[in-house]
């Protein structure tokens, strides 16, 4: 039997705010494609693989910090912190009496987050440390909340592929077992705008830096 095989590589990017927030709509591009040339095993499983990637700031002031957020974010100057996140899954009907069944399913999903980072000097005022690191937590905890709706979504694909009942084609099935993971990556990227929505993009989660009650002490 052939070994369906499908890949989506999707961004969702919300954008941090700083000393003049921007915000902008959450980026979420995908593409499919199928590929029978995978020859492990399915197993029934969910994997994740949680990448981090940070790149260095650098200043010594709220604004200068600012403007290498500004400066060194690495998309279109608009997003400080984002989540890449990649579902695939596989499955391999098998025919019997009842027709074609999907059989186990596979879903792989790798995360992919990435963030700033500041190494404070020696003698960096103690409310800029305590903003950044506000600032950082924040953001980390929107992307966090990025990647479980990502985890979600790639455990509803596997249960409900598997859930499907036996077809008599496996054509047929192939296709339907598609349509039911493509809508369900429909559904991920909703989540993620509606997030990024209600949170203002992490503004409400205290995703701004250096955060209107710090920004006159530590300018």
């Amino acid at each position: 039997m052939r070994l369906v095989f499908l890949s989506l590589l999707v961004s969702c990017s919300p954008p941090g705010a700083v000393l003049v927030s921007t915000p902008a709509p959450a980026e979420v591009d995908g593409d499919g494609y199928h590929d029978t040339a995978d020859p492990s095993p399915v197993l029934g499983r969910v994997h994740v693989t949680v990448h981090e990637e940070r790149y260095q700031l650098t200043g010594a002031t709220a604004e200068e910090l600012s403007q290498d957020l500004h400066r060194r974010r690495p998309r279109d100057e608009r997003f400080t912190g984002w989540t890449r996140w990649r579902l695939r899954w596989r499955f391999e009907p098998t025919e019997d009496a009842r027709g074609c069944s999907v059989g186990p399913v596979d879903v792989d999903l790798d995360l992919t987050t990435v963030l700033p980072t500041w190494a404070a000097s020696v003698d960096a005022d103690p409310r800029l440390i305590d903003a950044w690191r506000d600032y950082l937590v924040a953001l980390e905890e929107h992307e966090r909340g990025h990647g479980d709706l990502a985890r979600e979504a790639a455990e509803r694909i596997r249960d409900q592929l598997t859930a499907i009942p036996p077809t008599r084609d496996c054509a047929l099935l192939r296709d339907h077992a598609h349509r039911v993971g493509h809508a369900e990556v429909q559904r991920l990227r909703h989540d993620n705008a509606q997030l990024d929505e209600t949170t203002g993009h992490g503004a409400t989660q205290g995703a701004i830096f250096p955060g209107p009650e710090r920004l006159a002490s530590v300018e």
